[in-house]
C-alpha cells in the first residue's frame, strides 16, 4: 500500500512539473420561454461542477467533469376558462468524459470545440394543478445518456490561470424513468446554454 502512495505521488509531481493536469470548474445557466396558442411554456436551469483535464498537446487535451444540475420547466395553458399549470423540477448528477480540441489562437485567446459522454442520474417531481388546486404529483427516476459537442473560447489570464466560456450545444441523447426506455433526441441549443469557467495548471 505505501508503495503504491509513493508511485501515486510520483507521477501526480512528474506530471505537474510538466504542467499538463489542470483542474477547474464551471458555471452553466440555460433560459428559454415559448409561447403558445393558449398560453406558454419555460425551462429554466444551471450547473454547477468541477473538471480536472490532462493537456496531451498544445491542441488536444482530455479530461473528466461531473456536475450538479437543476432544472424547472413548466407549461401554462389558459384554455376552456381553467388556469391549468403543469411544473418539473429535476435534479441530476452526471459525470462527463470530454475531449477538447483548440483549433486556433490570437495571442492569449484561443478558439475550442469540445465533445464528449454524458451520464446523468436524475429526479423528478412532476405536478399538475387546476385553478390552484393539485390535480397530480408524483417522482420519477431518471437516466440519461448522450454525446455533446459544444464550440468555446478561452483566454490566457496569466501562466497558470486560463478562463474559458462555451455558448451553445448540440447532440443526440437517450431518455429513461423509473427504469423504462422513454425515447432518443437530436438536440441543438444554440443561443440558449452558456457556461463559464476556469482551470489552474497544478
Amino acid at each position: 500500500m505505501k508503495k503504491i502512495f509513493l508511485i501515486a505521488l510520483g507521477i501526480i509531481s512528474v506530471l505537474s512539473a510538466s504542467a499538463q493536469v489542470w483542474v477547474g470548474g464551471t458555471v452553466s445557466a440555460e433560459h428559454r420561454k415559448t409561447e403558445l396558442n393558449n398560453g406558454s411554456s419555460n425551462l429554466s436551469g444551471f450547473s454547477l461542477g468541477p473538471n480536472i483535464g490532462y493537456d496531451l498537446n498544445q491542441r488536444w487535451s482530455v479530461a473528466l467533469g461531473v456536475a450538479y444540475q437543476h432544472y424547472s420547466s413548466g407549461i401554462r395553458n389558459g384554455s376552456n376558462g381553467d388556469n391549468e399549470k403543469s411544473m418539473s423540477k429535476i435534479n441530476q448528477l452526471s459525470l462527463a468524459p470530454y475531449l477538447r480540441y483548440h483549433f486556433a489562437e490570437c495571442g492569449d485567446v484561443r478558439f475550442f470545440c469540445q465533445g464528449g459522454i454524458d451520464f446523468k442520474m436524475g429526479w423528478d417531481n412532476y405536478s399538475t394543478n387546476i385553478n390552484g388546486e393539485t390535480t397530480y404529483d408524483h417522482n420519477y427516476r431518471l437516466l440519461t445518456m448522450g454525446i455533446d459537442f459544444r464550440p468555446g473560447i478561452s483566454y490566457l489570464l496569466n501562466d497558470r490561470i486560463t478562463l474559458l466560456a462555451t455558448l451553445g450545444a448540440i447532440g443526440w441523447k437517450f431518455d429513461w424513468r423509473n427504469g423504462e426506455y422513454r425515447n432518443s433526441e437530436f438536440y441543438a441549443d444554440i443561443y440558449d446554454t452558456f457556461s463559464i469557467g476556469f482551470q489552474i495548471n497544478l
